[in-house]
Formats: C-alpha cells, structure tokens, sequence
C-alpha cells in the first residue's frame, strides 16, 4: 500500500493588492493588469503541468485569481511525475514572485501556501509565501475523548 500523506496547497493572486494605492500604481506605470497577470499564470501552469491537471483536482476561481488542491491518501513521492507537476505550479508562482520583484521592484504578488502531513506525527512539511499563511494551516486533528466507567465524578480544577 505504501506511505501516504494528506497534502494541499494554495496559490492566489491577491485581491487585498487593488486596496493598496501605491502598489495599483506602480502595477499601471509598468502596464501591469493582475488579471492578464493571472490568465499568464494559468496558461504557463496548463502547459507546463499537464501531469498535475490530469485527474482534474485543482479547483481555480479564475474571478477571485485562486487556485487550489487538496487531496488525502496520496503517495507524495519527490520522484513521482505528478508530484513533481503539482510542485512545479508552486515554483512557477514563486518564479512570477522573483521575475515581478526583481524586473519592477513589486512586493510578492503571488501568495502560496502548501502543507503536507504524512502518517508519522513528526511528518509535516509546510511552507508559505506572501500571505499564504492563512490558506492553510499545518495542524493534526484530536480526536476522541476520554471514556471511563461512568462513575468518574471528576471536578474542574
């Protein structure tokens, strides 16, 4: 059966960028529209990442510019062609960060997050960038609670 893990992972081109005056100038001095930012993005990850689009489990809201996955019991093996896919969406989106940073002096517009929890408890990778922190978070689940007999009359202490 192998090890499996829980991964998902995030990309946006953040909304909260058009309530910031200095950065939406900047953008149209340097005819920079976030929409057709994002469609290039898009397109660069259908062509590019064909083995990640294959089942059809990453959701994107071209409207709101997000794209999403997230998927339990899979084999996230660094050697596998389609984790290497659904990474390489996340390298493209840190690649616009790099191009877009360095070419124009832009803060990260792109905002990433990605978690992968596997079945050891030690076992988590998380990394974010921009504000991707609130996309996901890297947490494990409790569950179950303490059973007894019954006649447990226990206080709050």
């Amino acid at each position: 059966m192998g090890y499996r893990s829980e991964v998902g992972y995030a990309v946006r081109l953040s909304k909260n960028h058009e309530h910031d005056d200095q950065l939406m100038e900047q953008l149209k001095a340097n005819e920079i529209n976030l929409d057709d930012l994002w469609g290039m993005f898009i397109a660069e990850v259908k062509v590019s990442c064909k083995e990640a689009l294959r089942w059809k489990q990453i959701k994107v809201d071209n409207q709101q510019r997000w794209l999403a996955y997230r998927e339990g019991g899979v084999k996230w093996y660094a050697d596998f062609e389609d984790v290497q896919a659904h990474e390489k969406i996340l390298d493209i989106a840190e690649e616009y960060n790099q191009r877009y940073s360095d070419d124009y002096n832009l803060p990260e517009l792109f905002d990433i997050a990605f978690v992968r929890i596997g079945e050891d408890p030690e076992d988590v990778d998380y990394k974010h960038r921009g504000e991707g922190y609130d996309m996901f978070y890297p947490v494990t689940v409790l569950e179950g609670e303490f059973m007894s007999d019954g006649t447990l009359n226990g206080e709050i202490l």
